[in-house]
């Protein structure tokens, strides 16, 4: 069931991103939640692949409904980074981060459940809390702390390419 609704999910956020246009795709360019729609859609694909390593046996209700939860999580990322409205776009990156606070505590125990190492994942959960906490707490000082914080996201997203 899981290799259904993430590759839709992600196709959509694709097809979103793409289908703007050339003109409001180079407009958006320039947006940092143009970035962190990416690193979104990088990031949850590297959590489909590694949900389809997980052993059939090993996938349990539990582990369904925390990929069910993911899902939803996502298409709430998406519509708080301005995805989800076709005509005009509003971006809502408070939110952003206040959903993006889950998303790590949801990684620990969905491989906690699955069996898998957890305490070796610990120091990107906190670090997944850490953006997340720094993007509610501080980006209404200065826009450039949201483009600091896409980037360190971007990093650990990259880093967690290690598990693949």
């Amino acid at each position: 069931m899981e290799a259904l609704y993430y590759p839709s999910i992600l196709g959509a956020g694709f097809f979103v991103i793409v289908s703007r246009g050339i003109d409001a795709l180079l407009a958006s360019v320039i947006s940092v939640s143009f970035y962190f729609a990416i690193i979104l859609l990088v990031y949850f694909s590297i959590s489909f692949l590694l949900t389809t390593r997980t052993h059939h046996d090993s996938y349990r209700g539990s582990l369904f409904c925390l990929d069910l939860i993911e899902a939803v999580l996502l298409l709430l990322m998406f519509s708080a980074l301005g995805f989800a409205e076709t005509s005009q776009s509003t971006v809502h990156l408070l939110r952003f981060y206040w959903i993006l606070l889950f998303i790590p505590a949801l990684q620990f125990v969905w491989h906690w459940q699955s069996g898998q190492p957890i305490w070796s994942r610990l120091w990107a959960v906190l670090c997944g809390f850490a953006i997340a906490i720094a993007g509610i707490c501080l980006r209404r000082y200065a826009p450039c702390v949201d483009w600091a914080l896409a980037a360190a996201l971007a990093a650990l997203v990259f880093s967690y390419m290690r598990a693949l």
